[in-house]
């Protein structure tokens, strides 16, 4: 969930999803210093209004390499509505190998 504070600063939680799917909060990152729907993949979700794939790129925090895929989350009472938000989720593509490798 991400709210912009009047300084620009986005708070935002960290969550995963668990073995069981269901998602868990890993904690929250206070003011994290970036506007989150400035990033390539918040741009292309709102403009497609719909899901969008990512071109690989390097993730700046783990130095791994992935892509996003981002889905815009309309309000459920008006679809013609302005956007909720975005869902985006970061697959790390040698995690997503190994797990591809093991699948029929």
């Amino acid at each position: 969930h991400n709210t912009t504070e009047s300084d620009g600063r986005t708070p935002r939680t960290v969550s995963s999803f668990t073995f069981d799917r269901t998602l868990a909060p890993e904690g929250k990152v206070d003011s994290s210093g970036f506007d989150p729907r400035q990033r390539p993949y918040y741009l292309a979700a709102t403009r497609n209004r719909g899901r969008t794939w990512t071109d690989p790129y390097v993730f700046y925090n783990s130095g791994f390499t992935g892509i996003t895929c981002a889905e815009p989350v309309p309000d459920p009472q008006d679809a013609n509505a302005p956007l909720i938000g975005v869902v985006a989720v970061d697959f790390d593509l040698e995690s997503l190998g190994t797990v591809l490798d093991q699948v029929d």
